[in-house]
């Protein structure tokens, strides 16, 4: 299923539902390309059964990224992350992870110091593509990958 939430002052239909499974590849790439281009839309859930080729529509989309969005940032929610893995991986995509001093395994007030750095240049890095986005008036396209549906057509 695609999911789509539109601006709160949009006069359409906020939310649109439709099968994208049952739709052949290149219609399902297109339909959310246009939901995506629309200024009134502002979520697109891909939802849908392990296997059925989420990720890899999520993958075609943003391999369009040049043309229609001002960059694009993959966040893999899976059980696997914790914080600290979630921040690095952001940081290589953002290309702000340098290589640091190895901390000793039982430093944890040096890997915190570390952390923090990292968190703060993720931060600074991600107000900066976002307001060169609003300039350039193309979106940011943010990709959410493995993230538990339980709640999540709720807070859309």
């Amino acid at each position: 299923m695609i999911y789509c939430k539109a601006n709160s002052h949009c006069s359409s239909a906020t939310t649109a539902h439709q099968s994208a499974m049952a739709l052949g590849t290149e219609e399902r790439i297109k339909k959310i390309l246009g939901l995506l281009k629309n200024d009134d839309v502002t979520t697109v859930v891909l939802d849908g059964k392990r296997g059925v080729g989420k990720t890899w529509t999520a993958k075609e989309i943003s391999m369009q990224k040049d043309s229609i969005f001002h960059d694009s940032l993959w966040l893999y929610l899976n059980n696997k992350y914790d914080s600290k893995s979630l921040h690095e991986n952001l940081a290589r995509q953002m290309s702000l992870f340098s290589i640091h001093e190895e901390c000793e395994d039982d430093d944890v007030e040096e890997e915190e110091k570390i952390l923090e750095n990292l968190k703060l240049k993720i931060s600074k890095k991600l107000q900066d593509v976002i307001s060169a986005a609003c300039t350039k008036e193309k979106p940011f396209l943010l990709i959410l990958d493995d993230v538990p549906m339980s709640g999540m057509q709720k807070r859309l």
